[in-house]
């Protein structure tokens, strides 16, 4: 018997379904895990930017403000010039305290069949397989470590004292 007899042989004993019905049915099952999985992760999210945002900006000492409507700037200036600017690191606390929660929160996900790093923690505790809990969290960890590492350096990008006083160059 041939090689390609042999396959015949196995695939017509696999009764394969390829039921285009069925098909649909499962991609649209794993959609709705994955829109599931999305929404858990838009909710907290906002919630940390905005009230950063909102903190920087009501923080600023208001002699800074009077000093500007001094100087005779508009309050759109005042925003756009001296509110935002200062504003800046805690707007960006809060980017880094969401992406942070958005990837520690993306690994509860594989709870729900969406996929991704925290299937290994969850398969790992079914089987009863440190090694496979530990690499799961060690890659979540350092995920979450050099995605705030690189947004505390674009941080300091942001909020350099040069580029706030106006002397970066264009």
């Amino acid at each position: 018997m041939s090689v390609v007899d042999q396959l015949k042989e196995l695939l017509s004993e696999a009764q394969v379904n390829t039921n285009a019905d069925d098909l649909y049915e499962a991609s649209a099952d794993r959609y709705k895990k994955y829109a599931k999985a999305r929404k858990v992760l838009d909710v907290p999210s906002p919630k940390a930017i905005i009230r950063n945002v909102y903190v920087g900006i009501t923080t600023i000492d208001p002699s800074i403000i009077e000093a500007a409507r001094g100087m005779g700037l508009t309050d759109r200036k005042i925003l756009l010039r001296i509110q935002i600017p200062l504003a800046i690191p805690a707007a960006m606390t809060g980017v880094r305290t969401a992406v942070v929660m958005g990837i520690g929160i993306g690994a509860i996900a594989s709870y729900i069949g969406a996929g991704g790093l925290g299937t290994y923690i969850f398969q790992g505790i079914s089987r009863t397989n440190d090694n496979m809990v530990l690499i799961g969290a060690i890659l979540i960890s350092a995920m979450a470590i050099l995605a705030d590492k690189y947004l505390g350096k674009l941080q300091s990008r942001l909020v350099n004292p040069k580029r706030m006083l106006g002397r970066h160059k264009r």
